[in-house]
């Protein structure tokens, strides 16, 4: 049974600084929000923080250790103080990650709690393939993250690599990122319009090679060649921000696509995600599920990204257009002109993403998921089966 207000579940969960922003901020200050009184949450941040508009300097391998050193204890210091009933730690297959987070699995390990529930993020296939491919990496990896209660993961292929490196299936379930529904309530009742004869194709994320902006601005630039009316707008900083600026500008583009850079107010990002048609985001980053793109499902556009990731799953069968990865602009331009050219599929794109991110990505709904996760680690009885009631929701 749940836990009363008046004697809740104590629950540590530990993440990279909020102010960072990424997906694990948005997941982690949204689940905060939405979990219920029957949960006492002890939030702790580990890692670096991020020097937005500094150069980036690359710590030296003693203040990374004693990073290291701060960290675990700080982890093990609220573990006892708290007597925290419940870990939820949120690391990504990425190296760094996992040697942070592999010693204090360790240590829980070797105090025999194992109310632990590991919610991976990033995912690199190459590590993936590197664990796997070397017996004493996936010992080791079994041995610091195999035993842990439960583990979730953004991808069906995720779950099967965890399979493969000895991890049980029946403490593996699915997961999701979620989005702020009532962010998205804003200018909902008003329809869709377009704001010129353009369709509008909204990128909003990071501004990095490994993103696809290059590609994509090409795409558009071929669009335009072709007399379309075709208009994109890129919100989002990052370290390529300035080079695709000035590619768009070399391309005479700049009337066709605008930069905005980062969109902190949510209004002006609901209001972006409700006068595009088309959410684009051409990644070949090692991606988990991105939140833009929850966000873009539920203000109901429709998508063309490539097979990354959770990405192919969430979108399922009817949400968008998937590309092969890495993406050329060629195929990005084919995927943009199909859905200039057929309105009828567009719309019916945007309608099943709604309703699909609604029911399923939406914080409460997730929220709620959670919660019956962490009420069956508590209970030292967590199967993935049993929380199928609450995960199982209608396919759009």
């Amino acid at each position: 049974m749940p836990r009363s207000a008046a004697n809740p579940t104590q629950v540590m969960l530990v993440t990279s600084p909020l102010a960072n922003g990424g997906g694990v901020a948005v997941f982690s200050e949204l689940l905060l929000s939405k979990l219920s009184g029957g949960f006492d949450v002890h939030h702790v941040e580990v890692g670096a923080r991020n020097t937005f508009g500094a150069t980036p300097v690359r710590p030296g391998a003693s203040r990374t250790i004693a990073r290291l050193v701060q960290d675990f204890f700080k982890l093990v210091y609220t573990h006892h103080r708290h007597k925290c009933q419940v870990v939820h730690i949120n690391p990504s297959l990425q190296t760094k990650s996992l040697l942070r987070d592999g010693f204090f699995l360790l240590y829980l390990r070797l105090i025999g709690f194992r109310r632990v529930v590991v919610f991976y993020r990033g995912w690199s296939p190459q590590l993936a393939d590197r664990i796997l491919s070397n017996p004493r990496l996936t010992r080791l990896f079994r041995l610091a993250f195999g035993w842990v209660a439960c583990s979730i993961v953004l991808s069906g292929t995720f779950r099967d690599r965890l399979e493969e490196m000895g991890l049980g299936r029946s403490n593996i379930v699915l997961g999701s990122t979620m989005f702020d529904g009532s962010v998205l309530e804003t200018g909902q009742s008003q329809a869709r319009q377009q704001k010129t004869q353009a369709m509008e194709v909204l990128f909003m994320s990071r501004v990095e090679r490994n993103k696809g902006v290059f590609e994509l601005i090409d795409a558009i630039g071929a669009l335009i060649a072709e007399n379309r009316a075709v208009h994109l707008t890129v919100a989002g900083d990052g370290t390529a921000l300035s080079d695709a600026k000035e590619y768009a500008q070399k391309k005479h583009l700049s009337e066709h696509i605008s930069f905005l850079g980062y969109v902190r107010s949510p209004s002006e990002k609901a209001e972006l995600m409700h006068s595009a048609q088309v959410f684009c985001l051409p990644t070949s980053h090692d991606e988990g599920l991105p939140v833009s793109l929850m966000e873009a499902m539920g203000a109901g556009l429709a998508v063309i990204s490539t097979r990354v990731g959770g990405i192919p799953e969430a979108l399922g069968e009817h949400g968008g257009l998937l590309l092969s990865n890495p993406v050329d602009a060629a195929h990005l331009t084919s995927a943009i002109r199909t859905l200039l050219d057929d309105p009828a599929s567009r719309e019916s794109m945007q309608t099943n993403n709604r309703k699909r991110a609604w029911q399923r990505y939406e914080a409460t709904a997730v929220a709620k998921r959670i919660e019956a996760i962490y009420q069956a680690v508590a209970r030292d009885d967590f199967h993935s089966e049993a929380i199928e009631s609450v995960e199982a929701l209608p396919q759009a």
